[in-house]
């Protein structure tokens, strides 16, 4: 979970030297007839299918954390035509997310995507994919709570409280994974290293 989401202007992550946009940078030469960055920056339909998989279990996550019956009406849509979820969901039983929270979910899938290991695993990490996540989705996802956010406060909202909740179950769940896919690599090399030598 986010502890401290509140940033003073000097510790901003909104610095002019984004690794990610960096890296993409791309000028297209004369030389060839079309580009493979606008594939690269897209997810893959598999990772897509996963992604949308995953953010079901995110909306069943968060939906047991919040008590508002109308939030709860956000994160869950049985109409999801995701094609995996169709796949593996065999007695309807599955809970289907809704646009917003696949939409959330494959955003923050692809700024994770595109950095480096030694940035992911850099302090502050989760803050800063938490504010460039919400930053990049905060107008697009949710647009019918306007009604049920207006008499609240404009900083602590439910907009805002589902969005900090989702962006960190999901952000949390991805770390914890490549956590762990780095660990089974750095255990298969020290197994290897540090088998008894036959003779």
């Amino acid at each position: 979970m986010l502890k401290n989401t509140t940033i003073s202007e000097s510790d901003s992550i909104l610095l002019d030297d984004d690794e990610c946009n960096d890296n993409l940078e791309f000028t297209q030469s004369d030389d060839h007839d079309h580009s493979y960055i606008g594939t690269y920056l897209k997810l893959s339909p598999f990772i897509a299918g996963v992604t949308d998989y995953t953010s079901g279990f995110i909306a069943k996550k968060v939906a047991k954390k919040i008590n508002c019956d109308i939030c709860k009406t956000y994160l869950i849509d049985n109409s999801n035509n995701s094609i995996l979820i169709k796949l593996k969901d065999r007695n309807n039983a599955l809970v289907k997310p809704s646009k917003d929270v696949s939409y959330i979910c494959k955003v923050i899938e692809n700024k994770i995507k595109c950095k480096d290991l030694k940035y992911i695993f850099a302090k502050n990490f989760m803050n800063k994919i938490y504010l460039e996540t919400k930053r990049e989705v905060y107008g697009s996802v949710f647009s019918g709570m306007d009604n049920h956010v207006s008499g609240q406060s404009l900083f602590t909202n439910h907009r805002d409280e589902l969005l900090t909740l989702i962006i960190s179950s999901y952000v949390h769940l991805k770390l914890k994974s490549i956590g762990k896919q780095q660990e089974k690599m750095h255990l298969g090399t020290r197994k290897k290293l540090t088998s008894p030598v036959k003779e």
